[in-house]
């Protein structure tokens, strides 16, 4: 069989002679974990049903140092770990291990533990891995795919910012100024949002090397971006129309703009903090593209929070005067003094929800 082994920075592999005979199988085993010990050497734990713990603790009898099979020899024989016709690892025996707990300790890269740690976990899936077939795909369909997402997002932002400064003048051109800071805030972001997820779990997707990583942007990254764009927008609307409420009551300008940060801020927080917890869930629950929409849609969130609610305050401080007495123009698409009484037909709007929902799911 052949071994893979690692030769500075490039894998290789090196024919290595095994027993034809395999003396443990992977549904023996329970559960493999990557872990570190208290002097910061990786290691990989392995917990062993009752069939293995017996098969283990024969086979570790036999075949460790001075063993049974092994008299007279100061080592223990390697027991190698074998995936689909790879030796991923062959660890040498110690000791008799009789209580279905061993340990695989070595010089191990986090990302090396990590990868024995799969393979045994994998091994101990009960269904075996069979070749039916293959299929290519054309790697420009991915690139037209992330460029047209990319050009999606240009002119969205383009459409974004255009529209807000239509409809709220000076406001919107503060609020598109901060939609800026959001964009170039958004990296340092995902980088720290990143790190954050990984402490909510420990599979080989989300780790792979340091902590504060950039991740990688993907198609639904990207999707997750333009989302970020439309609620930085959202966190800003809020405010202005809570300022324009302010200014109908007759308050001046700057007063106003204070009042309506202070009046919007629960619901802004409450709005992104239920998007925050959803995309966590996301993160746990969900592999590979879905995590990384989870990533850029939280990174997105927290940095438009921290712009909208403080960066653009400040620089309504540092370009109004406070003594201001012409109100703020903005356009206003309905009647001002418009009520629409939702509450009245709050049953009828269930109602109308639940048909929809049931609906969807008949024809999905």
């Amino acid at each position: 069989m052949l071994e893979k082994v690692r030769i500075d920075t490039k894998e290789a592999f090196r024919p290595i002679f095994v027993g034809r005979r395999p003396l443990l199988t992977g549904d023996t085993l329970s559960r493999a974990d990557a872990q570190v010990d208290n002097i910061g050497r990786h290691m990989v734990t392995l917990s062993f049903n009752s069939e293995g713990t017996a098969k283990f603790a024969e086979i570790t009898t036999k075949y460790s140092k001075d063993g049974t099979a092994n008299k007279g020899s100061a080592e223990g024989r390697q027991l190698a770990i074998i995936l689909d016709g790879l030796v991923y690892s062959a660890p040498v025996l110690n000791e008799p291990i009789l209580g279905g707990n061993a340990v695989i300790s070595g010089r191990f890269t986090h990302e090396e533990a990590s990868i024995l740690r799969n393979v045994l976990n994998a091994g101990a899936m009960p269904a075996p891995l069979k070749f039916i077939g293959k299929q290519f795909v054309n790697p420009t369909l991915g690139e037209d795919a992330i460029s047209g997402a990319s050009k999606a997002v240009v002119i969205g932002f383009i459409a974004v910012i255009a529209f807000v400064i239509f409809y709220y003048r000076y406001m919107g051109l503060i609020a598109s100024l901060g939609l800026v800071l959001v964009l170039l805030l958004l990296p340092a972001s995902a980088v720290v949002t990143s790190g954050f997820l990984r402490l909510f779990t420990s599979d080989a997707t989300s780790s792979g090397g340091a902590l504060l990583k950039l991740p990688v942007l993907t198609l639904p990254g990207i999707a997750g971006l333009f989302l970020t764009i439309g609620m930085a927008v959202d966190a800003n609307v809020l405010i202005f129309e809570r300022t324009r409420e302010e200014q109908m009551r007759g308050r001046a300008p700057f007063p106003s703009i204070m009042a309506g940060y202070k009046r919007a801020f629960l619901a802004i927080l409450d709005g992104n903090l239920t998007t925050v917890i959803t995309a966590v869930i996301l993160f746990i629950f969900g592999m590979g593209l879905i995590r990384g929409f989870s990533v850029m849609l939280v990174a997105g969130i927290v940095a438009s929070m921290y712009i909208a609610l403080v960066v653009t305050k400040m620089l309504f401080r540092a370009t109004m005067e406070e003594s201001r007495t012409q109100p703020m123009k903005m356009m206003s698409l309905l009647p001002v003094d418009m009520a629409i009484p939702f509450h009245k037909y709050f049953k009828k709007i269930i109602i109308a929800l639940a048909v929809v929902i049931v609906v969807s799911l008949g024809i999905t």
